[in-house]
């Protein structure tokens, strides 16, 4: 259980959580460049936008004194007219009482009729002061609305320019903003990430790996070859270097030597490939050269620097030859009468194989006897020697592409895919495994590089320096 919960822990450490950063890194840096874009004129507009909100106001205001006054002159309108109505009202109720049976039987005619006529216009003022009061009343009304409402408009107006008053930045409105802008390119890029390995690694293995079944095999000697031998690798080895002798080491695989040996120094081990020298680190070389005629004398190989790495020393002879991976080499050995020649060295380019295209691997160095060759390798080096089982029948044999370190130039050699689509997912295994068939031999170290142990960036690189080095066949 702690043991679940705890890759549980590692994963979301490890993947879930620099996702979610980068994310979060993303949407505030949008955020952050919205903000400058919106810093160089947001003091300007917010002047400007005050301005306008009290230039807004005090229309509002002179628009509300208007407002009252006029409804302050409809409240006195409204007390003089009903005074009229009063006085009207108690006219026509006067004149209306004036009328009596002994008024109508004793007056006279004329009387009567202005009797009447004087009641008919006191009830018309009273009917016109009336309507007068009922207008009045409807427009105080009215006006009391207006009041309101340009009382709300100038609250609502003052809020809005509270609003403006505050001059710092709202992460908030900022935060929106800019996952509006980035939420599709993010999502998209997720999506990426995280299906990206599943279709890219299924393609290569699917798709790109099974074309080499159409490409013939990379074949460098068709002739048959002397066999080469390999010393069992040691973590310190002892070289022996007879008469004549010269010995080409890197200065961190020296670990002793007899006194009796000459030395000096070897900037270059091979002018003629000086770049690929420089990127393997074949410069600066110890040459060490037995100048006696009669003694033998000896030198240990060994590393304190890689305790992982062990040594071994491979003999190939005069007319052998040995393709080698450079950075594999330790140093050379070369056999008397050289007179200070280097080790020959002769480069095979591919570049119209099919095979090549597939694998990336477009050059092969091959190293040519007579000369003893120092190689190192991880947890050590093994030599592994192929016959053919029947005449018209050659054997294969397939090793891990990682650990391979050479092959005898008489084997042909063939790219294949890797037997299992999940080791090759996981990063256990790469997507080529190397066969070879016929007669030979071929050189790999016992533990192969796996991708796994860096993380990261530094995987990144290395994937890429990698790639580099196997198309220079480095």
């Amino acid at each position: 259980m702690w043991i679940l919960l705890s890759k549980l822990v590692g994963w979301f450490v490890s993947y879930v959580l620099p996702l979610a950063l980068a994310v979060a890194a993303v949407v505030a840096g949008a955020g952050a460049w919205f903000y400058y874009q919106d810093s160089t004129s947001l003091e300007g507009d917010r002047i400007q936008a005050i301005e306008r909100y009290i230039e807004e106001e005090g229309r509002l205001l002179e628009r509300r004194q208007l407002l009252e006054e006029r409804l302050a002159e409809t409240r006195r309108e409204i007390t003089d007219a009903q005074m009229r109505l009063n006085e009207a009202q108690r006219l026509a109720h006067q004149l209306r009482s004036a009328r009596s049976f002994w008024d109508r039987l004793f007056a006279g005619r004329e009387e009567r009729e202005a009797r009447e006529r004087e009641l008919a216009g006191a009830e018309r003022q009273e009917r016109e002061a009336m309507e007068l009061l009922r207008a009045k009343e409807e427009e105080r009304q009215r006006l009391n609305r207006d009041v309101a409402e340009a009382e709300d408009e100038i609250a609502m107006l003052r809020s809005e320019r509270a609003e403006i008053d505050y001059t710092g930045p709202d992460w908030i409105h900022y935060a929106a903003r800019s996952w509006e802008t980035v939420r599709l390119p993010i999502l998209v890029a997720l999506g990426f990430v995280l299906a990206g390995p599943w279709l890219a690694k299924s393609f290569c293995f699917y798709c790109w790996a099974p074309l080499l079944r159409m490409a013939p095999p990379i074949v460098l000697r068709r002739e048959a070859l002397p066999a080469v031998k390999a010393t069992p690798s040691r973590v310190s080895l002892r070289v022996d270097l007879g008469p004549g002798e010269t010995l080409l080491i890197k200065e961190k695989y020296l670990q002793a030597s007899d006194e009796g040996l000459r030395r000096r120094t070897r900037f270059v081990f091979n002018w003629r490939v000086p770049l690929s020298c420089l990127v393997c680190g074949l410069v600066e070389l110890i040459r060490m050269h037995n100048g006696s005629e009669r003694e033998t004398y000896s030198a240990t190989l060994s590393t304190q620097e890689e305790p992982m790495t062990e040594v071994a020393v491979i003999t190939v002879p005069a007319g052998g030859a040995l393709v080698l991976r450079p950075r594999f080499l330790a140093g050379v050995i070369l056999p008397a009468g050289n007179k200070g020649r280097p080790v020959e060295i002769r480069r095979y380019w591919r570049l119209f194989s099919l095979h090549a295209w597939l694998t990336l691997r477009f050059r092969y160095f091959e190293f040519r006897g007579p000369c003893r060759l120092v190689v190192a390798g991880k947890r050590g080096v093994r030599l592994e020697e192929l016959h053919n089982v029947e005449r018209e029948q050659l054997r294969a044999r397939r090793t891990n592409q990682t650990a391979m370190i050479g092959f005898t130039s008489d084997l042909r050699y063939h790219a294949v895919r890797a037997e299992t689509f999940w080791s090759f997912f996981r990063g256990r295994n790469p997507l080529f495994d190397d066969l070879f068939t016929g007669t030979g031999a071929f050189v790999c170290q016992e533990v192969a590089e796996r991708r796994g142990e860096a993380s990261g960036i530094r995987r990144l690189w290395s994937g890429f320096w990698n790639g580099v080095f196997k198309i220079f066949g480095l």
